[in-house]
């Protein structure tokens, strides 16, 4: 992540700096302390009958996690909906919060085209209506990347409101401001950590702003937060691969958890952060401190965002890629869906959408 992101809800104002952007920054998205998008849905989608359910039990296998004690797992899934869905993709709603609300829906290509689709039945919330990029929620909750005319108008509380009626339970608005994260910022050549907030290429001190007259809420000493090395100038800068961009993760108390050698450290979701290292993907458990080790791919091919790159956790599961081959697994790393599938989205009441064949449908993960 291209910012510094609280792991707990932190929310301490800093005012200085203040700019407005036509997007929103990600700042603070951690803390939800930061944060992005209609014409009326179309008919749900005709959903053919699929053949009788079929279970899969697929043999045991387990994934490597660094503590290299994952447990083997056996475990079923069976079609709800066979194949059907000619999408070229379908992801989670793009989504810089840590909110449960963007999981029941999905953002899809086709045709170059993207829609927004609901998790359950796949019918419409827009129909595909940009080829510029996915729907999004930012880390203020805001939906964000709407059909140009709808959010062109500008009139915020009116788009809402007309949300509402569809079902799609986000706010619009417009560009924001500095955002709010605390964090450590990084010295490789003393190991020594300063607390502050980063945004915009610079770093203030915590003791600069209180001096400048604002109340600062001090984090918890069991909170997390991100650290970031001195050599990281600009967080808009996108270049994952640069090596000045590395992060680390601290507790509020300024113990370092994890080293200062990631190239993006994502959001929590289900008590997992993903990690990227090395051009792949692993993950950290917040709670037992666990590592999954850093092995997969991209699970999706669209966008240049972390969140666009890696599965995320949600229900005990998470997707990944591995050698081209989409399955799932558990938070000690071990496999519960064998690696299968062309692409599969998160995990949301029991059931995935998976695709096969250049296909798409859902199955439920049994077990």
């Amino acid at each position: 992540m291209k910012q510094g992101k609280i792991l707990t809800g932190i929310t301490a104002l800093l005012l200085m700096g203040c700019l407005l952007l036509t997007g929103c920054d990600k700042l603070g998205a951690l803390t939800g302390g930061t944060s992005r998008s209609g014409e009326s849905s179309s008919a749900a989608q005709s959903v053919p009958a699929s053949s009788k359910p079929q279970a899969h039990t697929p043999a045991s296998s387990s994934v490597p996690a660094q503590a290299s004690s994952a447990p083997e797992q056996t475990a079923a899934w069976r079609w709800l909906q066979e194949p059907y869905l000619a999408y070229d993709e379908i992801m989670p709603l793009y989504n810089e919060t840590t909110l449960e609300e963007p999981k029941a829906f999905l953002d899809y290509t086709v045709g170059g085209q993207w829609g927004v689709m609901r998790f359950d039945d796949a019918s419409d919330v827009f129909a595909p209506y940009s080829d510029t990029g996915p729907a999004m929620i930012c880390a203020y909750g805001h939906v964000h990347g709407l059909p140009m005319e709808v959010e062109a108008s500008g009139d915020y509380p009116a788009i809402t409101d007309q949300l509402y009626a569809m079902g799609f339970p986000f706010e619009a608005g417009g560009g924001h401001g500095y955002g709010d994260s605390m964090l450590y910022l990084y010295d490789p050549a003393t190991g020594s950590m300063t607390l502050g907030f980063f945004g915009y290429g610079s770093f203030y001190t915590v003791q600069s702003v209180i001096d400048q007259g604002y109340d600062i809420e001090m984090p918890p000493a069991s909170s997390l937060l991100e650290v970031i090395s001195t050599d990281m100038l600009d967080e808009f800068d996108m270049a994952r691969e640069d090596a000045a961009y590395l992060y680390g993760l601290a507790t509020g108390d300024g113990q370092l958890l994890l080293p200062v050698e990631y190239l993006e450290i994502g959001l929590p979701m289900d008590g997992m952060i993903p990690l990227y290292q090395s051009g792949q993907w692993g993950y950290y458990n917040t709670e037992t401190g666990a590592l999954v080790d850093c092995i997969y791919d991209n699970l999706w091919v669209y966008g240049n965002s972390w969140w666009t790159g890696i599965g995320f956790y949600s229900e005990g599961l998470c997707p990944v890629r591995r050698n081209g081959r989409v399955g799932f697994i558990d938070k000690t790393g071990a496999v519960v869906v064998q690696p299968e599938f062309d692409g599969a989205t998160h995990v949301y009441g029991g059931k995935a959408w998976v695709k096969q064949d250049g296909l798409w449908g859902q199955i439920e993960i049994l077990g």
